[in-house]
């Protein structure tokens, strides 16, 4: 064979193996799925066989990659990128600091994974495909070198070490310190005490002496030398503060443990709530005379008119000044209430026991200032021009609130000054003469007036009701529209002349007035030297400018007494005040000067007496009340109220000496049944007169009165009216005459005498009528047996065998309660 074909048939010979060795590196589609197969297949495997898996997916992928290229290069084409198959993924590489590391530290040599046998692979290819099948590989390709065995290493027994756990440590923990802090503190505590004992004397002194400047500076107070009651006041708490010291470094700090102890831990107990209830008082007692300077300041204002400081805003100053004080003398009761008596040495305990009467009088009367000042901040026209209806009820001439209304004022205030006052001298028949509308009166009011005018819309106890009314009638007779009604009686001039002194009024009408003589000129004035002129109610119109005046210049020394005054009448229902809007009216609410019938669900006593065509007779009459609460075996409750007048006028005295006829009503729980009713009067149907036909029936009338019953055989009227069930029958009482009514009703609840787990409570609130005199009122509650009283309030309540007994001077309202518990 010549060279050049030799040449040639080596050339067809290297095609051919290079073509046995394309189709080799070639991978048949069937194992390609497969191997995708083999590989979501072993997701769930171990970790050994998962490293295997991905190498031989490396494997493959590299012998693809470089079939496609060499059958690129051989068609003279580029070889194309081809996307990689999720399932080719390239496994990271350890690094050769990795390498390193374990090999220095463990001496392990990494299991080698075994190769992915080819030939097996092969044999599962589809038939019918064109793909040649791969020859096994050599022998020695499919043997693994065999890992070196690590050397097996002793193992070492520690020895066993058992805590206990957190729990029982901390529990252990926690007896040994209780149990150290028991043993070694009475110890410590009995030297430092010890210590104390030395010191006891100058501790001693330290509290006289601010109890001393604490008298002193009270005393100071009460005679109006109000910077010296301040310094006093001051000095008492400096000395209670070195008490306190002295007090703590005797102890080194440790008062809290040393009071807990027994024997001394009494005494430095009550020796520290004296301190601490001393410094409260002088704190307190410093903002009180703040407060009473900012009173004072007062009387500078009203005697100056261009004062630049208002009324209103003094006010504000005062009570910014008594608010901090309430809360002392707040903190002062709690702190002389933790005292223990029994270490109070004989001599000091009269003084101590005083101290704890007192004190709690002290927080009341503050409360009473406080309340007195918002309401005035509100009456005066502190936020805004108030526009007035003075009305003034004569209580000598009882009405259901306040008395028979004679005159009238109109006033305007402005941030505490009065800018314009009003006083018709024909009084109330001024604006009545201007109606424009003709109702029906009341039936009892009918005895003498079928129609109904001004002067007798006072027909409800309940104040919101009638000043509505007023203002209606006020409105619909000319008058202008007014913010507020104001309602007194001759009780709150008579208070105000006592501090203003007596107004000489001898040029018109020959007298001085003072406190004790205005209502008897007034009286006469408009029902005897006046009656039947145009101005009967003159009198009125000419002293009320003149008071005011004098109210708002007083002096320094009176301002304090006006305005305790002014409280105590609004408390006794003396003065009634209404607004028209809303959010103010909740105001006097708040502050108890609104004159509404109080809710309440449990037992509930009113005797509203209106006087009807009974002269000036309400004021020479003594009334008594008798209430007695009968509760049953089975819960029942049975109310019987008698009812005294006496009438002691003197028969000669025009005005006082004549029948008074008055249509009592009596205010009970809602839903109450009457029993029977006994003593009352039988007024002739023939005396009542009859209203007009075009007379039309007022519908505020109908919403507050309700729907009204007669008992046929006692003839008492029976409705319901605010939130109550009302019994109104007459009674009439000559001059030196005395007469006694009874009613009997059952309440509409029941209380559970029988539970012996719970106790059970029974109370009645017993409401004043505004204007009415006080009368006294005594007050029994009877149990039935098995059923033992465990307390009974106010304190001046006596507890008996079966019940409790209560007798009062109702110059205001009272409250009445008792708690039981039945027998085990």
């Amino acid at each position: 064979m010549s060279p050049k074909k030799k040449t040639q048939s080596k050339i067809q010979q290297r095609k051919q193996v290079i073509t046995v060795r394309t189709t080799a590196f070639s991978v048949p589609q069937e194992n390609i799925i497969n191997l995708k197969k083999s590989t979501e297949s072993g997701k769930n495997s171990q970790a050994s066989t998962q490293g295997q898996n991905n190498k031989t997916r490396h494997f493959f992928r590299r012998r693809r990659e470089k079939a496609e290229a060499f059958d690129a290069s051989k068609n003279g084409n580029e070889p194309q990128q081809t996307s990689r198959n999720i399932f080719f993924r390239p496994l990271p590489e350890q690094s050769t600091a990795k390498k390193l590391f374990l090999k220095s530290h463990f001496a392990v040599t990494p299991k080698p994974t075994a190769k992915p046998n080819l030939y097996q692979q092969s044999q599962q290819r589809q038939p019918g495909t064109q793909q040649p099948r791969l020859q096994p590989p050599p022998q020695e390709r499919l043997q693994t070198p065999q890992p070196q065995q690590r050397p097996k290493r002793k193992p070492i027994h520690w020895p066993k070490l058992k805590l206990p756990s957190k729990k029982v440590f901390m529990r252990q923990l926690a007896i040994f310190i209780v149990g150290a802090v028991v043993l070694v503190t009475p110890i410590y505590a009995s030297s430092l005490y010890t210590k104390a004992t030395v010191e006891k004397e100058a501790l001693i002194a330290h509290t006289k002496a601010g109890i001393e400047q604490l008298q002193t500076g009270i005393d100071l107070l009460m005679v109006g030398e109000k910077e010296e009651a301040r310094d006093a006041f001051i000095q008492a708490n400096q000395t209670f503060t070195k008490a306190e010291k002295e007090l703590k470094g005797a102890t080194i700090g440790l008062t809290f443990i040393i009071k807990k102890l027994p024997g001394p831990g009494k005494q430095v107990a009550a020796a520290d709530n004296i301190i601490q209830a001393g410094r409260e008082a002088a704190q307190a007692g410093e903002q009180i005379a703040k407060s009473i300077q900012a009173i004072e300041a007062l009387g500078t204002i009203f005697q100056n008119k261009d004062q630049e400081v208002q009324l209103t805003e003094a006010l504000v100053v005062a009570k910014r000044a008594l608010d901090p004080a309430i809360e002392h003398i707040k903190n002062a009761i709690s702190y002389v209430k933790k005292i223990d008596g029994s270490v109070i040495p004989e001599e000091n305990k009269p003084m101590f026991d005083l101290v704890q009467s007192k004190l709690p009088l002290a927080e009341t009367t503050l409360n009473q200032v406080n309340g007195l000042f918002n309401g005035l901040l509100t009456v005066l026209g502190h936020d805004q021009k108030q526009r007035y209806l003075l009305v003034f009820g004569n209580n000598d001439e009882l009405r259901a609130s306040l008395g028979f209304i004679g005159g009238f004022a109109l006033i305007d205030i402005d941030e505490g000054r009065v800018d314009a006052v009003e006083v018709p001298g024909g009084g109330i028949y001024d604006a009545s003469s201007w109606l424009d509308q003709k109702l029906q009166a009341p039936a009892p009011l009918r005895l003498v007036n079928a129609h109904w005018f001004m002067q007798d819309a006072n027909w409800w106890p309940d104040w919101p009701a009638s000043a509505q009314k007023l203002m209606w009638f006020y409105e619909h007779s000319q008058g202008p529209t007014v913010d507020g009604v104001i309602g007194i009686t001759p009780d709150i001039i008579e208070r105000l002349l006592m501090i203003t002194g007596p107004i000489d009024m001898t040029k018109d009408y020959g007298e001085i007035i003072d406190s004790t003589n205005f209502r008897r000129i007034a009286q006469e004035s408009s029902e005897v030297d006046l009656k039947g002129t145009e101005t009967p109610k003159q009198l009125l119109a000419d002293l009320t400018p003149i008071l005011l005046d004098r109210v708002f210049q007083l002096k320094k020394e009176d301002i304090l007494p006006t305005l305790m005054a002014l409280n105590e009448a609004i408390t006794e229902r003396e003065m009634l005040i209404y607004f028209r809007d809303a959010k103010l009216e909740q105001q006097m609410r708040d502050f108890g000067w609104a004159g509404e019938i109080a809710a309440t669900d449990k037992d509930y006593l009113a005797i509203i007496k209106t006087n009807i065509a009974g002269g000036k007779t309400d004021g020479v009459i003594d009334d008594s009340v008798s209430h007695d609460v009968n509760i049953a075996g089975d819960g029942s409750i049975n109310d019987t109220v008698t009812y005294t007048r006496v009438h002691n006028g003197d028969p000669k005295n025009i005005l006082q000496g004549i029948k008074n006829t008055s249509f009592i009503r009596f205010y009970v729980p809602e839903g109450s049944t009457l029993v029977r009713a006994e003593g009352f009067s039988d007024i002739p149907d023939a005396k009542f007169s009859t209203p007009d036909a075009d007379a039309v029936v007022d519908e505020d009338f109908v919403k507050n009165e309700g729907t009204i019953v007669t008992d046929e055989i006692t003839g008492t009227r029976i409705q319901n009216s605010f939130g109550k069930t009302v019994f109104g029958n007459w009674l009439e009482v000559a001059p030196g005459e005395g007469k006694t009514v009874t009613i009997e009703y059952r309440l509409p609840f029941r209380l559970d005498v029988s539970n012996k787990t719970q106790a059970q409570t029974f109370s009645v609130l017993y409401q004043k009528q505004a204007g009415a005199r006080a009368m006294t009122m005594n007050t029994k509650v009877r149990y039935p047996k098995g059923v033992a009283i465990t307390k009974a309030f106010p304190e001046e309540s006596n507890e008996t065998a079966n019940g409790a007994t209560l007798t009062t001077n109702l110059k205001a309202d009272v409250f009445f309660g008792v708690l039981t518990q039945a027998a085990p």
